[in-house]
């Protein structure tokens, strides 16, 4: 490394780290906004959950991709223009607030996703390129660090930007990206490095289109799964079929990436057993991390068996809710007697119903 990258390297660093805190904060700074949003926008509970699913759904799709044309037109260009696609996506999200449609938020979530997906990947990988090998342990400790903590403070944060500007005032929540999008790009385009590794074999489209495909039924079925009612939810059209589906492509997944000159997975990996003892960890690390963070906000809004409201009747824990839905008038209506504050975790307790 050079005398001018080491010298550099704290704000190189901090550019890749603030691009992780802002992708990460946003997979959980709508939900204390999501009951106001689909309100104002005129769609129901089992619509407006799609302003959080497409948003997962398009972010676990993307990172591979993206990773791997990082690697193929370099780190650089691909990270910058992944942050140009977040706040472009943040500012069609805000706007939807002004055009009244769901739809158009929907979409926007999706560009904003896909530019999320390229921030992660790029920026652990450059972190071991850039970083010296004695600090290399540290710089990845702050890469999870900064992840989870902006994975916990999402909801917190959407909350305090609505107490802030006003319960209807929403957008501010997409806005807030827009600075920071800007920032990372302007010293990105001076500081950042550019890696990239030297290929002349085809692109692998046939393999990430399947890759695509692959993740997202996987993860839309799972997501429709009610597990306080495993064999019915398995039974019902929204789940088994995008779990086929899955369960066709990936054979064919892997009989692609064997003949594809330039796989955009490479399947060896899963033959070496540090590796696999790797994504193990950190499959098992993930599922709790999203357990806490995302848990306390399904009891009511995703359970839906007899069993399942049983057990959640009593006693649950709520992600705070900013305020009551405006009426019709465009004034706001009385919040229900057991609503939860915009300012924190409220604790809700109700006998069961005779």
């Amino acid at each position: 490394m050079t005398s001018v990258r080491r010298h550099n390297l704290p704000v190189i660093m901090a550019l890749y780290l603030l691009g992780i805190f802002m992708g990460a904060i946003d997979t959980g700074i709508v939900t204390p906004a999501r009951t106001i949003i689909q309100n104002d926008l005129g769609v129901d509970d089992q619509t407006g959950i799609w302003m959080i699913t497409i948003y997962t759904l398009a972010y676990a799709a993307s990172i591979p991709v993206m990773g791997k044309l990082a690697d193929r037109f370099g780190r650089k260009p691909v990270y910058l223009v992944s942050i140009l696609l977040f706040g472009l996506g943040s500012l069609l999200c805000g706007l939807s607030e002004a055009t009244g449609s769901f739809a158009f938020l929907v979409a926007a979530r999706a560009i904003q996703a896909v530019g999320g997906g390229g921030i992660l990947p790029i920026a652990t990988a450059e972190f071991g390129t850039e970083v010296p090998v004695e600090k290399r342990g540290m710089a990845l400790g702050l890469v999870g660090g900064v992840f989870g903590v902006a994975n916990i403070f999402g909801s917190s944060a959407g909350s305090l930007i609505l107490d802030v500007f006003g319960a209807h005032q929403w957008q501010y929540i997409f806005y807030v990206n827009l600075p920071i999008s800007v920032v990372i790009i302007a010293g990105g385009l001076v500081f950042l490095p550019n890696h990239r590794t030297t290929s002349v074999a085809k692109i692998d489209l046939l393999g990430i289109a399947l890759l695509v495909g692959m993740v997202l039924s996987l993860l839309y079925g799972l997501r429709n799964l009610d597990f306080f009612d495993l064999a019915g939810s398995l039974a019902s059209t929204d789940v088994y079929p995008f779990l086929i589906a899955f369960a066709v492509l990936l054979p064919l997944f892997i009989l692609a990436e064997r003949r594809a000159e330039d796989p955009v997975t490479n399947l060896h990996f899963f033959r070496s057993r540090p590796i696999v003892l790797t994504l193990g960890i950190a499959f098992l690390t993930g599922f709790i991390l999203m357990g806490t963070v995302f848990v306390p906000s399904s009891p009511r809004t995703r359970c839906t068996s007899p069993r399942a409201r049983a057990v959640t009747s009593s006693s649950s824990w709520a992600w705070p809710r900013a305020s009551a839905p405006r009426s019709a008038a465009g004034s706001p209506t009385r919040s229900a007697p057991n609503a939860s504050s915009a300012s924190g975790w409220a604790r809700r307790s109700s006998a069961p119903s005779s």
